[in-house]
C-alpha cells in the first residue's frame, strides 16, 4: 500500500504567497482546541495548509469530501479571527511580487487583526480542520539542508486519511491521493513515503 504526506503545493511570491492563499494559524493560540486563523477572503481555496501539519478545508468541499465515502475524515471548526478582503486571486502569478504589498512589506501584515473586516469573514463562511485518526507511529531522518526521510510503521487496514505519532503531518492512502489529485489538484501535493 503506498502512503503520502498530504502537503501544499508551491506557491507564487515566495511568503507573500503563503500568507495569501494559507493564511496564518501560528500568531494566535488555540481556543478549546480551535485553530485561530488569520487571512484574507472571501477566496478561500478549497484545501489550505496555515501550519504544519493542519490542514483546512471550506465548507462546500468538505461537502465533497463526504460524498467521497474515503475514511479517516473527521472535522473541527476553525475560527476566522481576521478576515482582510483582498482578491489576490486574480492576480498575475507570474510576477515576482504581488501587486499588494502591506506597507510594511512583511507578509504576516497582510491580516493585522485591525483590517478585519466582519463581512467579509461571513462571506469566507464555516472552515474545518480535518481531523484524522492516529493509526501508527513515524519518524525524520534529516539527510540534508531541509531534506528529510519519514519513515512511518502504520496499522493494517488504515483509514484514507490518517496520522501517526511522532509526525505532525497528514497521510492519506492512494486512493485518497487519486481523489484529492483529480478533485482539488491545484490545492495539494504529495511526497510518498517508506512505510512497514
Amino acid at each position: 500500500m503506498s502512503v503520502y504526506i498530504l502537503r501544499a503545493p508551491p506557491v507564487p511570491w515566495g511568503d507573500y504567497g503563503r500568507v495569501l492563499v494559507h493564511g496564518i494559524s501560528s500568531r494566535l493560540p488555540r481556543v478549546g482546541g480551535v485553530i485561530q486563523l488569520e487571512r484574507t477572503g472571501p477566496f478561500v481555496p478549497p484545501i489550505a495548509f496555515p501550519s504544519l501539519g493542519e490542514v483546512i478545508v471550506t465548507g462546500a468541499f468538505r461537502s465533497v469530501l463526504e460524498s467521497s465515502r474515503l475514511s479517516g475524515l473527521n472535522f473541527g471548526p476553525v475560527a476566522v479571527a481576521t478576515a482582510v478582503r483582498l482578491h489576490w486571486e486574480t492576480w498575475n502569478r507570474a510576477e515576482r511580487l504581488p501587486p499588494v504589498l502591506p506597507p510594511s512589506e512583511e507578509p504576516q501584515d497582510y491580516v493585522q487583526p485591525e483590517l478585519h473586516d466582519p463581512d467579509c469573514a461571513r462571506e469566507i463562511g464555516t472552515l474545518w480542520e480535518i481531523e484524522a485518526p492516529i493509526w501508527g507511529v513515524g519518524s525524520r531522518t534529516t539527510v540534508g539542508f531541509r531534506k528529510y526521510t519519514h519513515n512511518v510503521d502504520i496499522r493494517p487496514s488504515g483509514p484514507d486519511f490518517f496520522r501517526v505519532e511522532g509526525l505532525r503531518f497528514t497521510l492519506v492512502s492512494e486512493r485518497a491521493r487519486e481523489w484529492l489529485a483529480a478533485e482539488a489538484g491545484e490545492s495539494v501535493s504529495f511526497e510518498a513515503i517508506t512505510h512497514h
